[in-house]
């Protein structure tokens, strides 16, 4: 998608793909609510709010790994679901990064994180 020089561009946010997800994800486990927050590792409040899309939040990294990594579904579809203006194909190699990093222990993800953050700070003063 081109965008016209100096105009931002807004993604396109959509939750109500990412909510009919993780309803027929619950369905599939024949789960509650509640029970699949637990499953996946967060609050029921914020499946409650994707899924009925009362003021759902835009979920974070974080939440995505989870859901990926509970549902076995690659991280990047997941993304696409949200974003489909930002949707991207990434080569193999990426897909097969972004689950691994999925499956990392929370410590382990903050540590990238960190990582992460501190090359891009790094990179940022660097440049001219």
């Amino acid at each position: 998608m081109k965008v016209p020089s100096g105009e931002q561009m807004e993604p396109k946010i959509s939750l109500g793909t990412l909510g009919k997800f993780i309803l027929d994800e619950m369905h599939i486990r024949n789960m509650s609510m509640r029970k699949f927050a637990d499953y996946v590792g967060v609050s029921h409040p914020t499946i409650s709010r994707l899924v009925n899309g009362d003021d759902p939040p835009i979920p974070s990294l974080d939440f995505l790994a989870k859901l990926a990594s509970a549902t076995k579904i690659d991280p990047c579809a997941l993304f696409e679901l949200i974003f489909p203006d930002l949707a991207v194909d990434l080569d193999p190699d990426a897909r097969i990064l972004a689950t691994q990093i999925g499956d990392l222990s929370d410590d382990a993800k903050n540590m990238l994180k960190t990582m992460v953050v501190a090359t891009v700070l790094k990179k940022s003063q660097d440049a001219p």
